[in-house]
């Protein structure tokens, strides 16, 4: 038995130590794996951030490449910018010093193209003509190479007591003279400068030439006056200059021009005449001959030929692109007839200005503009310029508006040349000029210097034909506006309204507590600050209704829409099937520049038939839309007045004369209903339109 124990014990002994042994190796194994995987985990860590930080890098390369590229772009473009700014600076070119500072006084620190492109050639003594949009400096353009030139030369006899101008400037008006003069006196420090023009005395001006002066700038009739007299010597002339000389033919100073250019020494050169069989003409000339104008007819061709050198340069940057006119103003026309347009006027400069805006308004004549500047709604910030207001009256009405004493300038076009007060934003033309010239540089007192403007000009359907021949010969492209509405007189004065209330301190209001309280309880809050806004803005009366298309009290424009393209008889014939008897009342109908829609007027009493046609969902056989019209849509061209401004006949030929698928043409425009206060009747004649058996009726329009 104790052997027995013995051996268990034995065998339960080496069991347990072959369990302890086992249990020895599994835990050995163990810590060996452990360690295996933290040193794979730690490995692989490595290696994450490795990538990590190697995923970073390429990141910061590639930003740092991007950057480097920027930077090499903004710099290649800084570089442009400055190699271009470096070629119209001033210090690129051969101005002195004392000139160049006077021009950073005025912040000019580049030049405008044509001033770039004159210096050099005139500068080095060739002839030069130049041609720019308004605007563009012609004047610096001539008076930096001119003076320049002189300075270099350094001439001790140009102090001397007694002496004859070198530079002589020819302007078309009084105050283009003293506007350029001013230029002179500006630039040309040291040098005696003299202004000579009518409507002034001749004693000042001849004491002044008698004493020596280097520089005269004058219009052509007083000149020539005084070189008559002997007061005007031409016999040291080393510039010639003529500024605007387009517009010297057109007040009749050609011949006056000619005169002085003939009298200079060497004045006619070795190239022929163009309107004359003569010879040529030699001699020895002592000066340049510059020119500059916004435009060169003929008659200034044929200056040029006849007293410019044959090596003469031409800087042309109008050129022949369609756009003569500045292409920083923006123009606009509105068909308005003479009656309407003292009311609405002020209005349109309610809409288009702000209290810092400056207006030019030109007239045709001297007694509009006295006519025109009575009107109660502008006469209290207008002043007027004409030609028969003495000289000393005008410059002083000249400087206040350049000075912003009042913000209207009523003209002639004694204002329309070469003028340049800043802050012109509105030009206002009464009625279409006679030449495009005449509108270019009236719209060109505006928009100067880069900066933008507006033009709007006044038409009747008579003379739509010559606002056709200004958009051909201009390039220009008139925006059609109807007369403003009462919702854009209000959106245009209620901020003003407000800036008006945010002025007044509390001190001032706190006087009007006790009837602002008891407004209040009389009405509720909306309507009172309503009303009030309302009497600020000086709306005392009831809004009334104006046709967009003529500016006549009394009308609305209404807009047809046929949602596709078709013409105006289409149109006439719906809009006659759902006005019924209403249809007479339709008049100025005129289509869209797309074809699918038309505009016209009707009286504001059928406003209530409109808007209830307005609310079908859809007319029986028919696809037209009406609506009024709140902004008129691209419109056809001006010629729709000459073609359909007649009544629409058609089918049975009742209404008009018309041969073009029954609606008017010329002829129904001159036997149609059309007269300024009574109608002439066209029923003496047949109606000459499909089917027009029947004798045509006068055409229902009124002006």
């Amino acid at each position: 038995m104790a052997k027995k124990r013995q051996r268990r014990s034995e065998n339960e002994s080496s069991s347990e130590s072959t369990e302890r042994d086992d249990t020895s190796v599994d835990l050995e194994e163990l810590e060996k794996i452990k360690k295996k995987k933290l040193k794979h985990d730690k490995k692989k860590r490595k290696l994450e951030r490795k990538e990590k930080s190697e995923k970073k890098s390429r990141k910061k390369a590639k930003k740092i490449k991007l950057e480097i590229d920027d930077e090499s772009k903004d710099e290649s473009k800084e570089e442009s910018k400055e190699e271009s700014k470096s070629e119209s600076s001033v210090t690129n070119f051969r101005i002195p010093q004392d000139i160049v500072d006077v021009l950073a006084k005025d912040s000019i620190v580049e030049l405008f193209e044509i001033q770039c492109k004159s210096f050099d050639p005139v500068f080095d003594g060739l002839d030069f003509m130049g041609r720019a949009h308004t605007g563009q400096g012609k004047t610096l353009a001539f008076v930096l190479p001119v003076i320049s030139k002189l300075k270099s030369e350094n001439d001790a006899s140009r102090k001397r007591f007694g002496r004859s101008p070198s530079v002589i400037v020819l302007c078309p008006v009084r105050e283009l003279a003293i506007q350029v003069a001013k230029v002179f006196e500006q630039i040309a420090i040291g040098m005696s400068v003299c202004t000579v023009y009518g409507g002034t005395a001749y004693s000042t001006q001849m004491s002044q030439l008698r004493r020596g002066v280097d520089i005269v700038v004058g219009t052509c009739g007083r000149v020539k006056d005084l070189i008559d007299r002997g007061a005007l010597r031409l016999n040291e002339i080393r510039f010639v200059i003529l500024d605007e000389a387009d517009e010297m033919l057109n007040i009749g100073f050609a011949d006056d021009v000619e005169t002085i250019l003939g009298r200079i020494e060497g004045g006619v050169v070795v190239d022929n005449d163009i309107y004359s069989d003569e010879p040529k003409k030699t001699a020895t000339r002592k000066h340049q001959a510059l020119l500059f104008s916004a435009t060169i007819p003929s008659w200034v061709q044929g200056i040029a030929h006849k007293y410019f050198a044959k090596d003469r340069v031409i800087i042309d940057l109008v050129g022949n692109t369609e756009q003569q006119a500045s292409k920083s103003v923006e123009h606009y026309a509105i068909c308005c007839h003479w009656s309407e347009r003292a009311e609405v006027l002020p209005d349109i400069l309610r809409v288009h200005t702000d209290s810092n805006s400056r207006t030019i308004i030109f007239c045709e004549t001297r007694k509009e503009c006295n006519d025109l500047a009575q009107n109660p709604g502008i006469k209290q910030g207008c002043q007027v310029l004409h030609g028969e207001i003495p000289q000393a009256q005008r410059q002083v009405t000249t400087q206040g508006f350049r000075d912003g004493l009042f913000p209207m300038l009523v003209a002639t076009d004694v204002a329309a040349r070469g003028l340049d007060i800043p802050g012109v934003t509105l030009i206002i033309q009464i009625e279409p000029p006679k030449s495009h010239e005449t509108y270019i540089h009236r719209s060109g007192r505006t928009g100067r210097a880069g900066a933008t403007g507006k033009s709007i000009l006044f038409y009747t359907p008579k003379q739509s034909e010559f606002l056709s021949g200004i958009e051909r010969r201009a390039g220009i492209t008139f925006i059609r506006i109807g007369a403003p509405q009462a919702k854009d007189l209000v959106s245009a004065t209620a901020e003003d309204s407000l800036k008006a209330i945010d002025g007044i301190s509390s001190e001032t209001a706190a006087f009007f507590n006790d009837h602002a309280k008891k407004l209040l309880d009389s009405k509720d809050p909306i309507s009172c600050i309503s009303a009030a806004l309302a009497a600020i803005s000086g709306y005392n009366e009831t809004a009334k209704h104006r046709s967009l298309l003529c500016g006549s009290n009394g009308f609305i424009t209404i807009l047809a829409d046929a949602q596709a393209k078709t013409d105006q008889q289409s149109i006439w014939q719906t809009c006659k099937a759902l006005l019924n008897q209403d249809a007479f009342a339709i008049k100025n109908m005129t289509m869209s520049k797309d074809g699918t829609k038309a505009v016209f007027d009707i009286a504001s009493d059928h406003l209530d038939l409109i808007n209830s046609l307005s609310s079908r969902s859809a007319y029986p056989l028919r696809s037209l839309a009406l609506s009024v019209c709140s902004e008129l849509p691209p419109l056809a061209s001006f010629s729709i007045y000459k073609q359909h401004s007649g009544g629409f006949g058609g089918g049975n030929g009742r209404y008009s004369s018309g041969n073009r698928n029954g609606y008017g043409n010329r002829n129904g425009f001159r036997n149609g209903n059309y007269s300024r206060n009574q109608s002439r009747s066209g029923g003496n004649r047949r109606g000459s339109s499909r089917g027009g058996s029947r004798r045509g009726g006068g055409g229902g329009r009124r002006w």
